[in-house]
């Protein structure tokens, strides 16, 4: 596009936010490219994004090439997945189902990571389009999925061309809108069509990550976003990272690069929600009267996070992967698949689909529903452990020596060892698990 320069000049106005450096420094390594890397390029002198790309070039996150860093150029989806490979150090790749990404293609480690992780997704037809250059709708989507956002249905935008959003990324769009990592051109607009340049993807970058730790130790920045209204991520790329004595206005991510490691926060009270993609169960430590006031969300794909909770009560807790819980829990919410170990004390545990659960000597929940998509999780207890109350929505299994206090619902809860099914709604008293 002939004008989009002009385009890019004016985001200046409006998309633009300033961003506190970042607290950690670190170099990363990616199966890319570019042979050009560093904190300066000769075609960014004087160039609106120059700090911006300077500081992600020198964390290694963004790199050029023998022409520079061409910020004005569009950027393919090959480029922005090693971009965010670079940022989140992915650890596990997709199997490669695509027709078009060949094997030894210096993008297709981060791109298959991307899929693995949720990030890019792929036509519906078996093909990746690598070479395809990213629109700005589809780059808003593509980090905001990376960054954890809300999907925005209710609050209304700022941009006059909202109805050109497509259907499929305007949640997103707006929920990037909302916390303010993306804004409109200079004439209101979105422009959710036009390719989005190298240095706009930056800046969106730039907009949302208020502190990037990439090296252990201990920190005690207060990260907060610079404007009024908006939110503000903070990365954990790596193990041995406490957070002490902070307060984080913003988001959290306990990033993939993590590992089996482990995290700490410590005395510290994170005012958005905890995203943890790494760790292991070596744990991630909330101790010493820290607090999560938003949701804590498990999203690791490739293994067990272990959570310990032994500073405030977490109040909420999404596990969509696989979490053993130590501390005190107000609700916990479990997706598809997960397999959920209490060792601490959960007020309510609601099961949204199939999942398992244990409940061991240590643990108890005060009341476990089991939601009616959730039919053939199978309760696991210990002969000590507590389950107060069994509302059974759905067909379910037990195991295990103990049993639950009291079971109601109209699903058949079946003992896995004895075979012995009793349906509460038919007037059965309860404790109808395991072998009691």
């Amino acid at each position: 596009m002939k004008n989009y320069k002009r385009i890019s000049i004016l985001l200046v106005v409006c998309m633009i936010l300033t961003m506190a450096p970042a607290t950690a420094f670190a170099d990363s390594t990616s199966d890319s490219a570019p042979t050009q890397s560093g904190q300066s390029f000769s075609d960014m002198s004087g160039h609106w994004a120059s700090e911006a790309v300077a500081k992600w070039a020198g964390l290694g996150i963004v790199k050029g090439d023998d022409k520079g860093f061409r910020p004005d150029d569009s950027i393919t989806r090959a480029e922005l997945a090693v971009i965010l490979d670079n940022l989140m150090d992915y650890q596990t790749a997709a199997d490669n189902s695509f027709s078009d990404v060949k094997k030894g293609a210096w993008y297709e480690d981060s791109l298959l990571k991307a899929n693995a992780a949720g990030i890019l997704n792929g036509d519906g037809a078996g093909h990746a389009v690598p070479n395809a250059d990213v629109t700005r709708e589809q780059a808003a989507v593509m980090l905001a999925r990376a960054f954890g956002v809300e999907e925005n249905t209710g609050t209304a935008t700022t941009f006059k061309d909202e109805g050109d959003i497509s259907k499929w990324a305007k949640p997103l769009v707006l929920g990037m809108e909302a916390d303010q990592y993306i804004g409109g051109t200079g004439n209101g607009n979105f422009e959710p069509k036009a390719n989005i340049t190298r240095a706009q993807v930056v800046t969106m970058i730039d907009n949302a990550v208020k502190a990037y730790y990439t090296e252990a130790g201990t920190y005690t920045e207060n990260i907060a976003p610079e404007t009024t209204g908006a939110n503000c991520v903070t990365i954990i790329r790596t193990t041995g990272i406490t957070i002490k004595d902070a307060k984080i206005s913003g988001d959290l991510i306990v990033a993939e690069g993590v590992g089996e490691g482990d995290f700490t926060l410590d005395s510290t009270t994170v005012e958005g929600k905890l995203i943890a993609r790494g760790g292991g169960e070596n744990s991630i430590h909330i101790i010493n009267g820290a607090a999560v006031n938003g949701r804590v969300s498990i999203e690791r794909i490739d293994g067990v996070v272990r959570i310990v909770s032994d500073g405030k009560v977490i109040a909420e807790l999404d596990a969509n992967e696989d979490v053993i819980l130590e501390g005190e829990f107000t609700k916990v919410t479990v997706g598809e698949g997960a397999s959920v170990e209490v060792r601490g004390q959960v007020d309510r545990l609601d099961v949204k689909a199939k999942s398992t659960l244990k409940v061991t000597k240590d643990g108890s929940i005060g009341t476990l529903d089991i939601e009616k998509a959730a039919e053939g999780t199978n309760l696991e207890m210990d002969k000590a452990a507590v389950v107060e109350t069994l509302n059974a929505g759905a067909d379910m299994t037990t195991s295990g020596e103990g049993a639950p206090k009291a079971v109601s619902g109209s699903g058949a809860v079946t003992d896995k060892e004895t075979g012995k099914t009793e349906t509460p709604a038919a007037g059965s008293s309860g404790g109808g698990g395991g072998g009691s």
